[in-house]
């Protein structure tokens, strides 16, 4: 979706929040998206906030790269890509038939990494 918009979807994932604290939970995000997964020193809403209110306009990029520092990078395991596609697929078909995903979603099933 973020792509679709002109994001740059390259690089990471940055986990943040209380569940970036367990790295097998981490570990899995990177083998089920198939894309590196970085976690921050700082994972917490507040330091976000922080970086948010340090920023001048148009400078987020900039202020984010001075202030945060990443504690640990996970590498997704491509051999675990096969296993776990089934279901994260079911999980993506699940959240849409109920509405909390978009059907733009459901094309992106096909590949974990998408």
């Amino acid at each position: 979706m973020l792509a679709g918009l002109g994001a740059d979807v390259s690089g990471p994932v940055v986990a943040t929040g209380g569940t970036s604290r367990n790295d097998w939970w981490t570990q899995l995000r990177a083998d089920v998206l198939q894309r590196p997964v970085a976690v921050p020193e700082h994972a917490g809403s507040a330091f976000g906030s922080a970086v948010l209110a340090a920023a001048p306009p148009r400078e987020l990029a900039a202020t984010a790269a001075s202030m945060v520092r990443m504690r640990r990078r996970f590498e997704p395991d491509p051999s675990r890509a096969d296993e776990l596609r089934e279901g994260y697929e079911r999980l993506v078909a699940a959240l849409v038939a109920r509405g909390w995903l978009g059907s733009g979603h459901s094309r992106n099933t096909g590949r974990a990494a998408s």
